[in-house]
């Protein structure tokens, strides 16, 4: 197996866990009264996910697998 392979069968894994983690949190809200940390925890679970698909789209850019997302961060740009 290639090593793009091991890396795009570990971003599919690691995401499919994040959204599960996102998905079981959200069940957890709609059987109990909701708490502060309830809350936290789904936006810290959300703000995983999210960093993730970003990192991983960065790492698929720089190895030319991908074009980047649109972040709203100009790297390349010279002040």
């Amino acid at each position: 197996m290639r090593k793009y392979e091991i890396l795009a069968n570990y971003a599919h894994n690691q995401r499919e866990f994040l959204e599960q983690d996102i998905r079981q949190l959200q069940e957890n809200l709609r059987y109990r009264t909701v708490s502060q940390v309830d809350c936290l925890e789904l936006i810290i679970a959300q703000e995983r996910l999210t960093m993730f698909v970003q990192v991983m789209s960065d790492v698929r850019h720089i190895l030319g697998k991908d074009k980047p997302q649109n972040t709203g961060h100009n790297f390349t740009e010279n002040k």
